[in-house]
């Protein structure tokens, strides 16, 4: 049993003893008003409607006295939901005509984001349709009759960037949250012409221009184009975009011309453009028109051989029944719709059995990322109170959509920056081929390079191979792991077993269901103290065979990195030092869990966010960070001289770290004082199992609990340091956590029901109960999916510790069955989200692990 120093035992009885004498009435009782009604005579019809005016009035009445509870406070006032009332909110889509097959599709994505949701604080959620036009007539129409609805608390649309210029100034003129999830024209966004309240979840089109333009110049090798819209903001804005990232490509345009949307004859403006020798004619226009000018060029002399292009506005299966064979072979920009991830394919599967049809568009995820990002922005504002009663600020909403940081959606990470630009560009070429749209080549926006798409055969079997599929029959082999950790010494005896039982635990699961692709996953153990010189001994045994090693010090991190490399060894380091992972090129060592520095960031950006709501009573505007760590290379992770540079940039002061001996008999009384005398209001651990519950313990003691925020790493934040605790744990109440992965908490995971049998079946201590195991559990299913990638791609005979690392940065993000994924993107190599997490007394005395935001993304302190 783990046992809590008995100094500190004592200091928390006393101070527990403290509390419980002391007492006071939080609140009182008012009495409620006395109401009373005449009954009128129940045989005169007169008289019983005028009974029934006046229950009504009365009803009216007390639903007003609820309403005064909540104070509406907000700058641009507040909508009234009533008990019982839905929640609603209208869309403002294209879904009459011949651009329907675009407006319809982001209507169901919205419908199907609403049913998800079912209802917010008890109240259910109402849509009402109205239709853009995808014209500017349109949108005035569609934003009129929304502002004269005062229920109306946000609106999805519009579909056209046409119709959004005019009906997001009648919206936001009125104060009403819009977010377009198909809106795509740099005007709209734009630093003078964005309105307050606009936002969307589509890409803005100057991705989308230099994308088609590299792909033009890059790939197809063509230096002379020519552009055609319709001036309509969307179609001229991206004509305008391409033509200017082509330009600074070293392209030429040859012909920038204008066509009216419902234009019937073509030939002229098409004779005018062959005249000027394009090797290809990019038009980014809407079905009518862009039909009519696909069927038309085939018929104009000079355009033989020009290349057709196109963009979203036609990626509709109504465009190729239009244009028919004229199309085949043309290329359309627009979004990446190879999504890839689970909410996607429950989303695809509920729109089918909905709707009978696949999706008809582009937009439909953008849709429903859009709808609940207006929903979660909802949720985070709206006042209720007892009864039900709910009051929803406008301007408190319009902020809420603007702070939005790291949402998962279907799209990608939702991130919304100040001019409302929130999505996750991703941007794909498709090319027409046997009448249907193919997906060829994907744009990174980062580099500003691309890279050819596999077809969707090649898709489906990279897919059926992922997951568990392999190119190989592998039965009768084994692939020996190596492990290197403490099971024996003062330090070991502390930590515990965990990972041990976890790695025999996942290994049964792995290899019980076919190991990797037949063949049986084993580790080897190899025992170290956690002492530096054994776990360089330890390698030095392992290194001419090893594919992979696990480590779980940062002293080891630092010791081996090098060596690593040189060996191309892959690592999988627990002690996240960020140097020691990023301070060599190339490198194989993969944190487990997001790097320290990057955690600390991501701990004093939720803090300078949210100081207004957490601070201590006693804390001012400053926010003053003391940090106590172990007297080695993981208590010295967190404050790197990038950490402490993005604290200075929100304006934080980091005091000097506080050592802190790593012996369950460590006074850290000391330490607490500097910091309290250097001004800390926010004390931050960078220190792990009993060394936290010194801390806390400590900070109880003293009596300086409510005058200091309190929280630390994600190893701060482990079962182990309740069970230091002991009996004392409500000490703990408040504790906050940096967590870059899911917990025992998260019981809807399926991960964690496996891996809470797992713990039950073997019988372990409950003090062994920690995300060390989880960790350990869920990581393994992420190294079988990491090898049968390898395995597919280079053959199982060029095993090595150089193919393991190549998977994994081939398929870039590796998800641990959604318990955590390693980010191998852009020269990353660890976690990069994490979740703000906290200790919670319930009501039966018992700690509640609660997530107190979702998963963000952390700054990156690489060095």
């Amino acid at each position: 049993m783990k046992n809590m120093p008995k100094y500190l035992v004592l200091l928390l009885i006393a101070l527990l003893f403290a509390a419980a004498c002391g007492g006071g009435d939080t609140g009182s009782d008012e009495p409620a008003d006395d109401t009373t009604t005449e009954d009128a005579d129940t045989g005169d019809d007169e008289a019983m409607d005028e009974d029934m005016e006046e229950d009504e009035a009365m009803d009216e009445d007390m639903d007003e006295e609820m309403m005064e509870e909540l104070v509406c406070e907000d700058a641009i006032g507040c909508v009234e939901v009533a008990a019982g009332d839905p929640i609603r909110v209208a869309s403002a889509l294209v879904i009459t005509g011949p651009n329907e097959s675009l407006g319809l599709d982001s209507q169901y994505g919205v419908e199907i984001a609403l049913a998800d949701r079912g209802e917010i604080l008890g109240h259910s959620l109402e849509l009402q349709a109205e239709d853009d036009g995808c014209s500017a007539e349109g949108g005035q129409t569609a934003g009129q009759k929304i502002v004269s609805d005062p229920t109306i608390v946000g609106v999805i649309g519009t579909s056209c960037s046409g119709a959004g210029v005019p009906m997001s100034q009648i919206v936001c003129d009125a104060g009403i949250a819009m977010i377009s999830p198909s809106n795509t024209a740099p005007v709209l966004t734009g630093e003078d012409t964005r309105q307050s309240c606009y936002f969307r979840t589509a890409h803005n089109d100057t991705i989308q221009g230099a994308a088609m333009a590299t792909f033009v110049f890059d790939e197809l090798g063509l230096t002379q184009a020519a552009a055609i819209h319709d001036g309509d903001p969307y179609t001229e804005g991206l004509a305008s975009s391409f033509s200017a990232a082509f330009e600074a490509l070293g392209g030429t345009i040859v012909a920038f011309e204008a066509e009216a949307a419902d234009a019937t004859n073509v030939e002229p403006i098409l004779t005018s453009v062959a005249a000027a020798g394009p090797e290809i004619i990019y038009y980014p226009v809407f079905i009518p028109l862009g039909s009519l000018i696909t069927k038309t060029a085939q018929e104009i002399d000079g355009l033989d051989g020009v290349v057709l292009a196109a963009a979203d506005g036609v990626l509709s299966p109504d465009f190729l029944e239009a244009s028919g064979d004229a199309a085949e072979g043309m290329y359309m920009s627009g979004p990446d719709l190879n999504f890839g991830n689970s909410i996607y394919d429950s989303f695809l599967a509920t729109y089918q059995a909905e709707y009978g049809t696949e999706p008809t568009a582009p937009f439909h995820a953008h849709a429903y990322d859009a709808t609940n990002l207006l929903l979660n922005a909802i949720e985070a504002v709206a006042q209720h109170d007892a009864d039900g009663n709910l009051l929803i600020g406008r301007q408190a909403l319009i902020d809420e959509i603007q702070g939005t940081s790291a949402m998962d959606g279907i799209t990608g990470t939702i991130s919304c920056d100040p001019h409302g630009d929130c999505a996750d560009p991703q941007i794909a070429v498709n090319q027409v081929s046997d009448g249907a749209f193919s997906a060829i080549w994907s744009f990174d926006e980062v580099s500003g390079s691309g890279e050819e798409m596999m077809s969707d055969d090649e898709a489906m079997d990279s897919e059926e191979m992922m997951d568990g599929e392999c190119a190989e029959d592998l039965t009768g082999e084994t692939i020996l792991l190596h492990q290197q950790a403490g099971r024996e010494g003062p330090i070991a005896a502390i930590l515990g077993e965990a990972f041990v039982f976890a790695t025999n635990d996942a290994l049964d699961a792995i290899n019980s269901s076919g190991g990797v692709c037949g063949a049986e996953l084993a580790v080897e153990f190899n025992e170290t103290n956690y002492n530096v010189d054994l776990e360089i001994e330890a390698y030095e045994k392992t290194r001419e065979d090893a594919l992979i090693i696990f480590t779980y010090a940062s002293g080891a991190t630092v010791a081996l990195a090098e060596r690593f490399n040189e060996d191309q060894i892959v690592s999988f380091a627990a002690g996240v030092n960020g140097p020691a992972i990023y301070g060599t090129p190339n490198g194989y060592t993969i944190g487990q869990v997001a790097v320290y520095s990057d955690q600390f960031a991501g701990f004093l950006q939720w803090v300078s966010e949210n100081w207004d709501d957490i601070k201590p009573e006693s804390a001012g505007d400053d926010i003053v960070v003391g940090v106590i760590g172990w007297a080695n290379a993981f208590g010295a992770g967190a404050t790197t001289p990038e950490a402490l540079a993005f604290a200075e940039s929100l304006g934080i002061t980091v005091l000097p770290l506080e050592e802190q001996a790593i012996s369950p008999d460590a006074d850290v009384s000391g330490q607490i004082q500097n910091m309290l005398v250097g001004g800390a209001n926010v004390i931050y651990n960078q220190n792990l199992s009993f060394s936290v519950a010194q801390v806390i313990g400590t900070i109880r003691a003293i009596g300086v609990w409510d005058d200091v925020l309190v929280g630390g790493v994600s190893w701060t934040y482990n079962g182990d340091v309740l069970e230091f605790l002991g009996e004392s744990r409500a000490a703990a109440n408040g504790y906050y956590g940096v967590v870059p992965h899911a917990t025992w908490a998260d019981t809807e995971l399926e991960v964690i029901q496996e891996a809470n049998a797992a713990f039950e079946a073997g019988g372990y201590p409950a003090a062994e109960k920690t995300n060390t195991y989880l960790l350990t559990y869920g990581g393994f299913f992420a190294i079988r999916d990491i090898l049968v990638h390898a395995i597919n791609s280079d053959g199982y005979e060029n095993l090595s510790g150089e193919t393991i690392l190549a998977a994994m940065e081939d398929i870039g993000i590796v998800d641990a069955r959604g318990l955590f994924a390693y980010n191998m993107q852009d020269g990353l190599r660890a976690p990069t989200t994490a979740q703000i997490r906290q200790w919670v007394v319930n009501a039966d005395g018992g700690i509640d692990d609660v997530a107190i935001t979702d998963f963000f993304t952390l700054p990156d302190t690489r060095p």
